[in-house]
This record gives structure tokens, sequence and C-alpha cells, in this order.
């Protein structure tokens, strides 16, 4: 192709459209995860996570949701958890239920969906909040029943934590 007909740039054209799109996408990507830039607000003392109300049937889950709550709150916010802390995020299992969600090609139930949920109240010096909360695991039976609870327990504390980092957002600056 002769020079001429290479536009304005002549050969840097393609260089200038690489830079551009790398340009974008960078903007993008940093718009897009803005908000962790600036972190999640601390919330300037331990907690402890406790279950206060249990309506569920089955045993497990209560150990499972105080363990997966905790390691949320810990890796996901950063927050130290205490068994001593002078906050307290109260746990309510309100339900859960199971229900069968597949069957196998002679139409027995093989498959089943175990949800809970309930409440959780957050009291510190920062303030109160309250909410809902549920999560979802899913079994083929007796022998994976606990791995559900699991699921469900850690669905339920990914949801926890992002309503505590929603709810940090609107906590003043200094406790």
């Amino acid at each position: 192709m002769p020079l001429g007909q290479l536009g304005p740039l002549g050969p840097f054209r393609p260089l200038t459209l690489g830079v551009a799109a790398l340009v974008l996408f960078a903007v993008v990507i940093v718009s897009a995860c803005s908000y962790r830039l600036a972190g999640i607000k601390p919330l300037g003392e331990s907690v402890r996570v406790v279950i206060t109300v249990n309506h569920a049937r089955l045993v497990r889950l209560q150990g499972y949701l105080q363990e997966e709550v905790a390691n949320a709150v810990e890796s996901k916010l950063g927050w130290r958890v205490s068994p001593t802390g002078s906050a307290k995020l109260e746990l309510h299992i309100d339900e859960e239920k199971i229900l069968p969600s597949g069957t196998d090609a002679r139409g027995i139930v093989s498959r089943w969906t175990i949800t809970c949920g309930g409440q959780i109240l957050l009291s510190s010096k920062r303030g109160h909040s309250h909410g809902p909360w549920s999560g979802t695991g899913y079994s083929s039976g007796l022998p994976d029943e606990a791995t559900a609870l699991q699921q469900a327990a850690k669905s339920a504390a990914d949801q926890i934590a992002v309503w505590l980092e929603n709810e940090a957002e609107h906590w003043p600056t200094q406790p």
C-alpha cells in the first residue's frame, strides 16, 4: 500500500489503535472495580458471630453457618472475629426447606434442594443493622447431606458478607 493511502497516522495506525484499545480496556476495568479501590470500611472492633435462634431440623446447619459466616467476615471484609468481640453478629435460622429438585429415569426423586433462611442483626459501636439472609445447597441423598448443608451455609455467608459491606457504606467515618 502506498504511503499516501495509509491516512494521517501513516504506518503507526495499527499501533495507535492497539494503544487506544488497551487504554479503553483499563478505564473500563478500573471504573467497574472502583469501589474496591477505596476498600471496605473497618468495623473498628472485633465481632462475635452467634446463632441466637435455630428452628432448623438439620442440626449440622448451625455449626456450618457460624463457621462460614465467621470465615467470610474475616476473609471478604477484613474484620476481626473473636468469641469475645464487643460487636455482635446475631444469626437467626428461621427455616430450612428440603424439596425434591430432580428425578432419575424411573421418576424417583434423586436430587434435593436444601434452602435455609433467617434474619441477621449486627450490633456495634457504629449502630445496628438488620436484614434477611438465605442460602441454598444441593444433595443427592443422605451421604452428601453434610456437603449440601455446607454449600447452603457458604451461599448464605457470601450473601451476608455482601450485605455487611453495603451496610458499612452508610456508616459514619468514625465510630
